[in-house]
Order: structure tokens, then sequence, then C-alpha cells
């Protein structure tokens, strides 16, 4: 008995070819054959490297004149020093730097009702309604991080 593997028609170019061998095209955005894949990388690569070509050819005929010395050196910017009271030292700044760190873990939400809030998420920002009651979302749609249940109650 001899098994066969299931064939399929490429939508791209009607040809058919195995079902395992087909590939997701983010260009065509569907299925694939691998012919039509590697038509499609060829294309691109051929794509980029007539770009490049171009770029090179634009910069090699214009004529760039040298920059002066003194506008070749770079601008230094002056740094802002942020006045300290006195007495300020490093046990002070590792508890400011803390601080700091601290607020970016703040848990930021607003009741909405009894059963729902609106949830902020520590990591990305993103703002999402959680059902306190179904416990859902467990995690932040945008990014995947858990959401903190302890603080919200």
């Amino acid at each position: 008995m001899i098994i066969r593997e299931p064939k399929a028609v490429c939508k791209k170019c009607g040809r058919s070819a195995p079902a395992k061998s087909f590939v997701l095209d983010h260009l065509c955005g569907m299925l694939v054959c691998p012919d039509c894949l590697k038509e499609s990388k060829f294309q691109s690569k051929t794509s980029n490297d007539a770009i490049s070509k171009m770029t090179s050819n634009i910069f090699s005929n214009t004529k760039i004149k040298p920059l002066p010395k003194a506008a070749a050196q770079p601008v230094q910017k002056p740094v802002e020093e942020v006045k300290r009271p006195a007495g300020w030292d490093s046990e002070d700044e590792y508890l400011e730097r803390m601080h700091k760190q601290r607020d970016k873990l703040k848990v930021n939400f607003e009741r909405l009702d009894e059963s729902r809030i609106r949830y902020v998420c520590t990591k990305c920002g993103y703002k999402f309604v959680y059902h306190t009651e179904k416990k859902y979302p467990s995690a932040c749609p945008n990014c995947g991080t858990s959401v903190i249940t302890s603080v919200i109650r």
C-alpha cells in the first residue's frame, strides 16, 4: 500500500505542491508554494541590490567637500548639574534611584464599577479592562506581563 502526501494548489501561481511544503509569505500575506517563496526572496534580494547600487552611484557622482577642522570636531553639550542640598551623598543617590524604580512598578488602576477596573500595565503602559470577579485577563494583552492582583482589591 502506497501512501501519498496530500497536495494543495498555490493561490499565487496555481501550481500544485505537497501540502507540507507550503510556507507563509509575509509579503503576499498567504501560504505559497516553495517555488513562489524562492521567487519572492530572489526579487526582494535583487531589489535591495539595485537600491544599494543606485545609492552608491548617487554618492559617487556627487563631490563632497571635506569639512573644516573646526566643524569636524564634535560639539560638546554642557552637562546640566542638578543642584543637591548640602550633605548629599551616595546613600541619598541610592535611595533616590530606588524610589524612582518603585514608582515605575507602581500599579495604576481606576475602578469602573464593582467588578471591573481600568488597569495600566506596569511594563508597557497598555490600558485594558480587568475583571476582578473573573480574574480575566491574567496577563497584559499587549506584552504578556502578568497582572499584579495583590494590590487590586
